[in-house]
């Protein structure tokens, strides 16, 4: 057991202290952070500043006070963005000189109707310019009312589910979190594993080139060897998804006192339980394979060619996501949970849509941990074999004791 540490421990000394493991530590944060970036670049050059006209034919909005800024909904603009003409002439001349994005014209029977027109050139005013004119008719429509009843007339209905622990989170925050955390959770998962190992495999291929494995494989154990590997490329995975956790965490923190929404979201602790129950073992059982991978083959070329047959179905699981997340108990949903490598990302995305059975989940974890042991127990046969053909592949069918 002491063998298996110190090995454990050796190859986490080595891939945590490489610069690619750093490259890669820092390549997803820095790439989120870029993305948003670059998002937020597009849309303040893409935002129309001018405001947006209108013509008022009926004198509907003549007597209503303009909203406020407190009167304002999130996205939308304060009164200045709404500027009157007196005439449709008058309008026509300014968008056509290009002082405003467009126009509406609220003829002489809009109290009846409620009907107007939206004048523009090329492109339709934005949309949030056309919240600061949708704001200044609500308030025309409710000027007539008490304060507080105009207010809450105005915010209209919230849905909100109840949280778990207490309290309620509005719906479509709850949506948020239960679909789009594990969708995040998984892509980050995938991105670890092959990552790491990936290392790993490569590391047997090399090693079995160079002939180093014959050397190490006179003072350890095959099998106590590749289980103190992947141990420690488990730790290097777990090392990587904690700094990423730490990270996410504290840009949340940070976004916090500045995005209203986030201070209503609440993540349910069973949600994260799934995750981490499934994706544990499932981290295993995925490097296990690889290492199999590496040492059945006879040069690196060959690994990399081998290793799609593991990404495309961890990945499936989004193929069929808008089949999954609506409904969680499907044949299709409880299918891809059986099959082992499809599993920790669908149960990931039905444990967002739906409270799974305690049963199952202790069904598919402990069908996920026995996966883990079989890949290990693979991998240290493949090894075995792998020693005795250096230079040479060996075939799957040998592995599995079929010859």
């Amino acid at each position: 057991m002491s063998k298996l540490w110190r090995v454990a421990r050796y190859e986490y000394a080595r891939h945590v202290l490489q610069r690619r493991f750093l490259a890669t530590l820092l390549g997803l944060p820095l790439f989120l952070v870029l993305i948003a970036a670059v998002t937020w670049l597009i849309a303040v050059a893409q935002r129309d500043a001018r405001p947006v006209g209108y013509v008022d034919l009926s004198g509907f909005l003549a007597d209503a006070a303009p909203p406020t800024v407190e009167d304002a909904r999130p996205g939308e603009r304060a009164a200045g963005a709404v500027r009157a003409f007196a005439s449709e002439p008058e309008a026509r001349a300014a968008l056509e000189a290009g002082d405003i994005q467009g126009y509406y014209v609220l003829p002489v029977d809009f109290r009846a109707t409620a009907a107007g027109t939206l004048v523009y050139l090329d492109d339709q005013p934005s949309a949030g310019a056309r919240r600061s004119f949708d704001a200044r008719l609500r308030a025309a429509w409710l000027a007539g009312l008490p304060p507080a009843t105009a207010r809450r007339v105005a915010d209209g209905v919230t849905f909100v589910t109840p949280a778990r622990g207490g309290g309620d989170q509005p719906m479509w925050v709850s949506t948020l979190v239960n679909v789009g955390l594990p969708i995040f959770v998984g892509i980050v998962f995938i991105s670890a594993i092959f990552a790491t190992a990936g290392y790993l495999m490569h590391a047997v291929v090399e090693e079995k080139e160079n002939r180093t494995i014959e050397v190490l494989a006179t003072s350890v154990a095959p099998g106590t060897l590749i289980a103190g590997k992947i141990a420690g490329i488990t730790a290097v995975g777990l090392t990587q998804i904690g700094i990423w956790s730490v990270l996410g965490l504290a840009g949340l923190a940070a976004a916090r006192p500045h995005v209203a929404w986030l201070g209503a979201v609440a993540v349910e602790p069973r949600l994260v339980a799934s995750m981490a129950a499934t994706m544990l073992p499932a981290y295993v059982m995925i490097a296990a394979l690889m290492v199999a991978v590496g040492a059945t083959v006879a040069e690196a070329s060959e690994a990399n060619q081998i290793t799609g047959i593991f990404t495309l179905p961890v990945m499936l699981p989004y193929w069929f996501a808008g089949q999954i997340v609506p409904h969680p108990d499907s044949p299709l949903a409880i299918g891809l949970t059986l099959f082992p490598l499809t599993a920790p990302v669908t149960i990931s995305l039905r444990a967002g849509a739906t409270e799974i059975p305690a049963w199952q989940m202790v069904g598919h974890t402990a069908f996920l941990t026995l996966s883990a042991a079989a890949a290990v127990w693979l991998a240290g046969r493949a090894f075995r074999l792998g020693l005795l053909r250096v230079g040479a592949r060996v075939r799957w069918a040998e592995v599995l004791g079929r010859t």
